[in-house]
């Protein structure tokens, strides 16, 4: 997604390609990918992993602190996470760094399929590999209940292959997936505020209705762009290969209950339309592979007519006008020929315009994605059709030399005596009479009749329920481990972290040393009490100045200290000499502090992590709800330290997509208070939040495409409480700069000896 373009503060030296490259954690940005409407996306080299190039999405910098913008963030990468497909981009690594939010993929150096879009139509080799593969991707997360949401060209990366041709799709940017059957989570998206690409997007989107037909529309839409090279406008009048147009016209329905039912349905549908494709030599785009798959040309009979077909000369002409009429080379990946009807009927050649589907049909005020157009069909004579035999002599057989006489057809034109004919009967009129009433009655009863059955069809059913919902509470036990560097959710371990600061600081002041064997008018020296009480006095400053500096850095890290800051002395000086004439006399000297601490967004991303686990199988986390409080340290010891952390959300029960399925296909023709009871005793629903609503009647239809089953977000959620932590009575603290132990404690700075020469007083 690229609507916007954010503030690139703090990481801007990433982008200019330097030799030394900025750090962020434990990746090198080597430079700026792309800008999205939600992060930044670096090429960067992974420390960790011999310098192995990977792609880190970091939050926008004006959206760090942004609620619903972490939030949609962390969804991406929960979704991620989950997720190992072949044509899905893994997830590497998840975390916070500098306080902004951060997920790290794998580097794909083959661009996206909007830019490969951007040279022309694909073939169809290429056609068949990237949208079988992206079929597949699509049915992988439907079937585990995740639904994309934001499917388009620039969401697909092509991975080539090195050592050859072959061409990988790779699936990303989960930003606001969504679970199939509920309403988008507010307030990550509403109904009046649905987050994706407008070109790509399903109607029933704008109603905020989360469903895999949403990603079937989609995958309609990029097939269509595939096949032609932009995107349907109703201006366009562009012919698609009909076992194609077909998929793309279901695909793109505008009510979802006509569209595929499955990406499986849509792949075995897209399959079968390639193989039916018939591509001859002289048609077959140039840009075809012979790296990809080939449809052959479907072959000619193997028996030869006997007698050629004789076309007539309007025929002719129609097929002459309609073959120049197309505009050349306007679709290279597309035959531009129209299709052709071949029939064996004795009228002649005919010709008849055929007008593909509609496909805004059934949607009010929304045209459809895909223009129609009118296309020219020859029906082509196959066989010869021979003149009927004749009963009589024609002027030809006369000039013959030998005629053939059948008896029996001379037989018949000699006269032969017989008796005459009796007068016939009056016919009875009176059944002519009958029969017109009788067809009223027929054809009345046949309008009742299909108004009845367009009557049930028209007649849909709407359930809608909540899941259950609970709140879970816990108190988890975080370990604070010093010599690790990374966060480890099964062990439940987060690293001890260091601050270091420098300071250097100088004082001056008057020297009170007089010479030992001056009595009168002595000068005054530099004693050596005057250079440690103002080493003394430098230290103090300098350490008070460190300890406020270190817990700011800490605090500005969102994190806590362990126990109080060491100090060292880095260097010292003092000028002049001891002993030396001198009224006054300089001290300086440089201290280094150190602070350990741990980081509070470690131990609470620990603590979500088995929050997640803890909730079982069936249950799965709302995000939204969840509440995390900070982190309570409960001692120390050798190894490091141990800490306390609440937490507490709300669970809600999860509706698989094939329960759904089997809920939808038991209801049909149930009686509507039937139905209503068979949904709320199943396992996992509130039975107070069933819902069953028909557009006419009290009986569901018998069609299961009639009936929608969908689970939405319950109104009311139960309050979250954290639990109580119990607060130590001896918590460390560096507020005291006065409790330092032995080596903190303030004593002379390490100067060297004074002069011998001279005795201080």
């Amino acid at each position: 997604m690229k609507e916007q373009r954010g503030n690139l503060r703090n990481l801007s030296g990433a982008t200019d390609g330097q030799a030394n490259p900025q750090k962020f954690g434990n990746y090198d940005l080597v430079h700026r990918i792309d800008v999205g409407g939600m992060g930044e996306v670096y090429l960067a080299r992974q420390r960790s992993a011999f310098g192995r190039e990977v792609a880190v999405k970091i939050i926008r910098s004006d959206l760090a602190y942004d609620s619903v913008a972490r939030k949609r963030f962390l969804r991406e990468a929960e979704v991620s996470a989950h997720l190992k497909h072949e044509h899905i981009l893994p997830l590497f690594e998840f975390g916070e760094e500098q306080g902004r939010l951060f997920l790290v993929t794998p580097y794909i150096k083959g661009g996206t399929l909007a830019q490969r879009l951007q040279q022309g139509p694909l073939s169809y080799g290429e056609i068949y590999q990237l949208f079988k593969a992206l079929v597949q991707a699509i049915a992988y997360i439907h079937k585990r209940g995740v639904i994309h949401r934001d499917l388009k060209p620039s969401n697909i990366l092509l991975d080539r292959e090195d050592d050859g041709n072959q061409v990988y799709v790779r699936l990303i940017d989960f930003g606001i997936a969504s679970l199939q059957g509920s309403l988008a989570s507010p307030p990550l998206t509403t109904a009046d505020h649905e987050v994706g690409t407008v070109a790509y997007m399903a109607p029933e989107r704008a109603d905020g209705v989360a469903a895999p037909s949403n990603d079937i529309y989609s995958l309609g839409i990029i097939l269509y762009q595939m096949i032609t090279g932009h995107l349907p406008h109703i201006s366009t009048g562009t012919m698609l290969p009909p076992p194609l147009e077909e998929v793309v016209a279901r695909s793109v329905a505008p009510d979802p209950a006509r569209r595929y039912a499955s990406a499986d349905e849509l792949l075995q549908a897209f399959e079968q339309a390639y193989r039916s494709l018939r591509v001859s030599p002289e048609t077959r785009p140039s840009g075809l592979s012979d790296k990809f798959p080939v449809v052959s040309p479907t072959p000619k009979s193997a028996g030869p007519s006997n007698v050629p077909p004789t076309p007539t000369r309007q025929g002719r002409d129609l097929a002459s006008k309609t073959a120049s009429g197309m505009p050349s080379g306007a679709y290279p990946a597309i035959p531009a020929s129209p299709r052709s009807y071949q029939a064996t009927s004795a009228e002649g050649m005919q010709v008849r315009e055929k007008s593909s589907p509609d496909l805004g049909q059934g949607l009010p005020g929304k045209k459809s994605p895909i223009p129609p157009r009118k296309e020219q069909a020859v029906l082509q004579r196959e066989e010869f059709i021979l003149p009927g035999s004749t009963k009589s002599f024609g002027g030809g057989d006369y000039d013959a030399p030998t005629s053939f006489v059948d008896p029996a057809q001379l037989r018949q034109s000699s006269p032969q005596m017989s008796r005459p004919p009796a007068p016939r009967p009056q016919k009875n009129r009176r059944p002519l009479a009958l029969l017109i009433p009788i067809g009223i009655v027929a054809i009345v009863v046949l309008i009742i009749g299909m108004s009845l059955f367009v009557f049930q069809n028209a007649i849909t059913a709407k359930v809608t329920f909540s899941p259950q919902v609970q709140t879970i509470s816990k108190v988890y036990t975080i370990r604070a481990v010093d010599g690790t560097s990374h966060v480890d959710t099964n062990a439940g371990t987060i690293p001890i972290n260091e601050a270091r600061k420098t300071e250097t600081g100088t004082r001056s002041g008057p020297a009170t040393g007089r010479p030992f064997f001056c009595l009168f008018n002595c000068p005054t020296v530099v004693a050596s009490n005057d250079i440690i009480n103002l080493g003394i006095e430098t230290k103090q400053g300098l350490i008070k100045q460190l300890t406020q500096d270190l817990n700011n850095e800490v605090k500005g890290k969102n994190a806590s200290p362990l126990g109080q800051p060491s100090f060292n002395d880095k260097q010292s000086s003092y000028q002049p000499e001891v002993g030396q004439k001198s009224s006054t006399v300089s001290v300086t000297l440089t201290e280094e502090g150190i602070l350990s601490y741990y980081s509070n967004s470690d131990a609470q991303a620990v603590a979500r992590q088995k929050l997640l686990q803890d909730a079982g199988a069936n249950f799965e986390v709302m995000n939204s709800t969840v509440r995390v409080g900070q982190p309570v340290l409960k001692g120390t010891d050798a190894q490091g330290a141990t800490l306390l952390v609440p937490i507490a959300s709300v669970i809600r029960y999860q509706i698989t997509p094939q329960k759904l399925q089997a809920m939808q296909n038991h209801l049909k023709s149930m009686k509507k208070s039937d139905a209503r009871a068979y949904i709320a005793k199943q396992e996992g629903i509130d039975p107070n939040s069933v819902s069953v609503n028909l557009s006419y009647g009290d009986t569901l239809p018998g069609n299961a495409q009639q009936i929608t089953v969908s689970s939405q977000n319950p109104a009311t959620l139960p309050s979250v409480q954290l639990p109580a932590v119990p607060t130590p009575q001896n918590t460390p603290t560096t507020d005291n700069s006065d409790n330092n132990d032995d080596n903190n404690s303030m004593g002379s700075p390490a100067f060297p000896p004074y002069d011998p020469r001279y005795m201080g007083q």
